[in-house]
C-alpha cells in the first residue's frame, strides 16, 4: 500500500553538517479514522486556540532504525502508521498534510528528545525506504499520539503469576509510569521487556478496568498486573518493537 516519505532536518546541527532523518507514513486498517472535519473547520480550530487544537489523529510512531538514502548516506528513519482513508485525505490537502507532519514532529521530539526544524520535504517520488518495522496495535480508538515520555515518574503495582501457567513461563521485567503524575494520571504506560520474543505473533493481551493480563502462546511469558488507577479498556493500545524486544501498553482514563 502506498504511503509517503518526508525528510527532516536536525535543528541542533548546522545545515552543512546535518545527518538527514526521515519519517515514513504508511497505512494500517487497524488504526481508527479521525473525526471527519473540513479544511475550514481545522483552520478555525488552529486560529482560535493558543494551545493544542482539540482535533486528534490516531497514529503510532515506531522506534528509530537506520536506513540508507539515495546518496548512500545512513539516516535515522521512523515509521508512522495511520488510517488508510486519512492517508488519502492528507495527500489531497496541504492543510491536513501540514497539520499531520507538525503533530508527528512534536511526537518525535517528545519521545526521542529531538530538535527538528519545522522545514520539511515530502519526497513525492519515493514512497518507501527500507523495511517497515513491526508494530503491534490493538484495534481500538486512542488519542493523538500513543508514545509517552519514558522519564515520567513511575507508579507501583501488584504483580502475580497467572494460575495454571506452564512451568517454564516467567514474569517479564516491566516498568509502569503515570502521566502527568502519580496522583492524577491521565495515561498509564507499561513497558514490558520481552527479550525471548521475535515478533508480536502469539501475544495475548487482555485489559480490564484496573488489571491487565499478558500471555504468549509459546508460554514464555505469563503475568497479571494490577493497575494503580482505573482505565478505559476501549482507549488502550499496545505495540511490540521486534528490534528492541520491548512491548508498550498505553492505557487512558
Amino acid at each position: 500500500m502506498s504511503g509517503l516519505l518526508s525528510e527532516l532536518l536536525d535543528g541542533q546541527k548546522p545545515k552543512e553538517n546535518v545527518q538527514p532523518e526521515s519519517m515514513r507514513v504508511v497505512p494500517e486498517p487497524g488504526i481508527p479514522m479521525p473525526d471527519e472535519i473540513s479544511e475550514n473547520q481545522l483552520v478555525k480550530m488552529l486560529e482560535n486556540t493558543e494551545e493544542a487544537p482539540p482535533y486528534r489523529i490516531p497514529l503510532s510512531i515506531g522506534d528509530a532504525h537506520c536506513e540508507v538514502d539515495n546518496s548512500g548516506i545512513p539516516c535515522s528513519a521512523y515509521d508512522v502508521i495511520i488510517n488508510p482513508g486519512f492517508l488519502e485525505k492528507i495527500k489531497a490537502s496541504e492543510v491536513f498534510m501540514a497539520f499531520l507532519v507538525t503533530v508527528i514532529i512534536e511526537g518525535l521530539e517528545t519521545k526521542f528528545k529531538l530538535s527538528i526544524k519545522k522545514d520539511w520535504i515530502i519526497l513525492k517520488n519515493k514512497k518507501c525506504m527500507g523495511t517497515l518495522q513491526e508494530q503491534f496495535i490493538r484495534s481500538r480508538p486512542r488519542p493523538i499520539i500513543i508514545e509517552m515520555d519514558e522519564s515520567s515518574e513511575g507508579t507501583t503495582s501488584n504483580v502475580s503469576e497467572i494460575k495454571n501457567a506452564a512451568p517454564k513461563s516467567s514474569i517479564p521485567e516491566f516498568k509502569m509510569s503515570a502521566i502527568p503524575d502519580v496522583e492524577n494520571p491521565e495515561v498509564i504506560v507499561t513497558e514490558l521487556k520481552l527479550p525471548e520474543l521475535s515478533s508480536c505473533r502469539g501475544i495475548e493481551l487482555d485489559v480490564g478496568a484496573n488489571l491487565f493480563v499478558l500471555r504468549t502462546r509459546s508460554h514464555l511469558y505469563e503475568m497479571a498486573a494490577k493497575l494503580s488507577h482505573r482505565v478505559d479498556q476501549e482507549k488502550t493500545v499496545a505495540e511490540f518493537n521486534s528490534r528492541t524486544k520491548v512491548g508498550l501498553l498505553i492505557s487512558y482514563q
